[in-house]
């Protein structure tokens, strides 16, 4: 870990501070919304093989998504 509190600030703290939230909260989400695609991509390849199953769900996982990322960002008050 670096020992700059600069560096510590500019790559790890400055950027969820400006979305309201605390380096744990950010990675939380992050970590959370990553596994969800990974989920939605699953399910998208399993549709691909099998065209019967899954039909909608990676397009309403995907729409779920963005709405989820467009409050976000309307709670920070915009660009992140």
């Amino acid at each position: 870990m670096p020992e700059n509190p600069k560096v510590i600030e500019k790559f790890f703290l400055q950027h969820p501070s400006a979305g309201g939230e605390t380096y744990a909260q950010h990675l939380l989400f992050a970590v959370k919304t990553g596994w969800y695609l990974v989920v939605t991509s699953a399910a998208l390849v399993f549709h691909g093989v099998v065209p019967k199953f899954c039909q909608t769900t990676a397009t309403d996982r995907i729409l779920h998504l963005a709405d989820t990322l467009q409050e976000r960002r309307r709670k920070c008050g915009g660009e992140q």
